[in-house]
């Protein structure tokens, strides 16, 4: 488990403050009238407040962009391939942070 706070999803912390700011109010509105719409304001204004977070979030890519990073390119040459044999392969990466993504799996027949 990562003790790293940026890795715990924004929605999830929001979530947390507006759950404890909505039993505070609970507790003081008396009326439950009062109280269904003290919950009402606070929900739309968590859905609001989410739609805000999701669309302002931005690809990692543009960061190595601006920095000027580049990929490394990888190679793998193999001499022992056989005739009318059909191949399969994919791309498995992974960054520092623990993350990994997979490309589809690919072919290619040698003749």
């Amino acid at each position: 488990i990562s003790q790293d706070p940026s890795m715990i999803p924004k929605w999830v912390i929001m979530l947390g403050v507006l759950g404890l700011l909505s039993g505070f109010i609970s507790l003081s509105v008396k009326n439950i009238t009062h109280r269904r719409i003290v919950f009402m304001f606070i929900f739309l204004t968590f859905c609001f407040s989410l739609t805000i977070i999701s669309c302002g979030e931005k690809d990692e890519y543009e960061d190595w962009e601006k920095e000027g990073y580049t990929p490394s390119v990888l190679t793998y040459t193999t001499s022992d391939l056989t005739t009318n044999t059909t191949y399969y392969w994919k791309v498995i990466a992974s960054d520092t942070r623990g993350g990994s993504a997979e490309s589809e799996t690919r072919s290619f027949k040698v003749k």
